[in-house]
């Protein structure tokens, strides 16, 4: 299912055309649904469970029948034990798979991580480091992680602060949080775009080729 609607995929595409006519800088928007699978972490969390209940099924006896129970070394009970152990582990791969709560059991640094390397990892994947006076700017989110980065190339770097994006990702956050991403990246598209026209302005010798795409990126 798309993120956008088809009319805020053309207002936003438009926005970002207006943006690079007049620079010679160029913006890639790209939202990801999430930064990572993060099939590790609850397959653990479901082995460990399944893992403990044996001991757990034993634990139990002990408290509440007065001893270990000549019960637990029949057959018979100890495959029920073993069906519940897989079939406990099978549910709760598929409970802990599920994005809301992927989300809790994952710790927060693992996502900020992830999601970060993620950032990097599509600022070299679309080309952003090659385009005309290093001029090149995108704006990242991933919604699973709530996670916002703006990453710039040299040509704006050296003469716009961090802080200044971190100013628009905090303005950006209350429209995420939400559920207008739409809007957020709007909030970006004007903020890009207000900077590079100061520091990369087009002019009558900048060539007009469009280097890379101007639709939003939905990952």
């Amino acid at each position: 299912m798309s993120i956008f609607t088809t009319a805020q995929h053309n207002t936003l595409k438009q926005a970002i055309q207006t943006l690079e006519k007049g620079v010679v800088g160029e913006l890639v928007v790209v939202v990801a649904k999430s930064s990572d699978n993060y099939r590790f972490i609850p397959t653990l969390w479901a082995a460990l469970a399944a893992l403990a209940l044996p001991g757990l099924y034993l634990l139990g006896q002990w408290l509440f029948s007065g001893g270990w129970s000549d019960e637990l070394t029949e057959e018979s009970k100890m495959s029920q034990v073993y069906f519940a152990q897989v079939a406990l582990f099978f549910g709760l791969l598929l409970l802990f798979h599920w994005s809301p709560v992927q989300r809790v059991i994952v710790p927060s640094y693992v996502q900020r991580q992830r999601a970060s390397r993620f950032a990097q990892e599509q600022f070299l994947v679309q080309q952003l480091h090659h385009t005309t006076d290093r001029c090149g700017a995108i704006v990242f989110i991933s919604l699973l992680e709530h996670h916002v980065e703006i990453m710039v190339d040299k040509g704006l770097s050296d003469h716009v602060d961090n802080t200044y994006w971190q100013g628009v990702i905090s303005r950006m956050s209350p429209l995420l949080q939400r559920g207008d991403v739409a809007g957020a990246c709007e909030v970006a598209i004007d903020a890009v775009s207000e900077t590079m026209h100061i520091h990369c302005p087009r002019d009558s010798n900048s060539p007009k080729d469009n280097e890379l795409p101007d639709h939003v990126i939905e990952l």
